[in-house]
């Protein structure tokens, strides 16, 4: 038996990354990470263009914050 009585922590899974579609640079305003949902919180990677529209990227069922950060470290040209 173990003694440790801290539950396991969730490994969060990297996928590769691969490019559908390009917008010019010139007409993207911000990146930011969001949330909807009060009890159980949905992230997602939020494009916001220069005309105030937007996107919002789901990544399938992976509700953890951290993979959302690492797609928003990688649009402002973190490693991959």
């Amino acid at each position: 038996m173990s003694t440790d009585t801290k539950p396991a922590r969730k490994k969060v899974a990297v996928h590769p990354i691969y490019p559908r579609v390009s917008i010019p640079r010139e007409q993207i305003a911000e990146f930011s990470v969001e949330s909807d949902g009060t009890v159980r919180k949905v992230h997602y990677l939020r494009m916001e263009l220069v005309d105030r529209s937007g996107f919002e990227f789901f990544c399938g069922v992976v509700k953890e914050r951290e993979q959302y950060e690492r797609l928003l470290a990688l649009t402002h040209g973190g490693p991959a």
